[in-house]
């Protein structure tokens, strides 16, 4: 690498100067390489310790990082997750391993699927084999690169349907006590009617009585 810089004298003559720079120029690569690969340790080991599984595909849809907690909750392959791997190639792994719980979820899917850096996805729900929950999110990065996550809900999912269920039974409780409640007033009143019935007649026997023997 040559440097060259030009100067006017005095006399109206031009000086060339050429100087070599080849040392500087590597010095200056070998640092920016540093600079990128301790960039890359850290992006790869943030995204490591995160709960959610992180994948990212550049523009051409190559992956160009992931942790292992993706591999983990996507059931993948090992092999197929690797440097450079094409979308078609992660999306294969997946076949028939994931569900879609309604057809417009489904249709949804696909669609990005055909083109997953035209648009971005956020809160797609799938369900594994097994019965886990994944909650599915993506962004397009400002390279036109997409970045995916995927989260394990199943526990929150399960909470709510348990939580759903309880108040159902709840209110069916209340709805059979309200019932049993109904029945005691209705079998008080009828014994408050029969108690009155029987007080009458009672007392018109009494007064029988009376007549009887005030006419005797």
């Amino acid at each position: 690498w040559i440097q060259i810089s030009n100067k006017r004298t005095h006399a109206g003559a031009t000086v060339i100067f050429q100087t070599d720079i080849t040392d500087t120029v590597r010095n200056e690569r070998i640092q920016r390489e540093r600079q990128l690969d301790e960039q890359s340790k850290i992006l790869q080991a943030t995204i490591d310790h995160l709960p959610q599984g992180i994948c990212m595909f550049s523009k051409d849809l190559r992956l160009r990082a992931w942790n292992s907690r993706f591999i983990e909750l996507l059931s993948l392959p090992v092999r197929n997750v690797v440097a450079d791997a094409s979308f078609e190639r992660i999306l294969h792994g997946l076949r028939g391993g994931l569900s879609a719980p309604t057809p417009q979820v489904a249709a949804r899917l696909s669609g990005w699927l055909e083109s997953p850096s035209s648009e971005a996805l956020d809160g797609i729900e799938l369900a594994r084999i097994d019965g886990l929950i994944l909650s599915i999110s993506t962004n397009i990065m400002p390279d036109g690169g997409v970045v995916a996550s995927f989260t394990d809900i199943t526990h929150e999912r399960t909470a709510t349907v348990a939580l759903r269920e309880a108040k159902q039974n709840l209110e069916q409780r209340v709805e059979e006590r309200t019932g049993e409640l109904s029945r005691e007033v209705m079998e008080r009143r009828t014994i408050a009617a029969e108690l009155i019935k029987a007080k009458n007649a009672a007392e018109e026997a009494n007064k029988d009585k009376t007549r009887f023997l005030a006419a005797a």
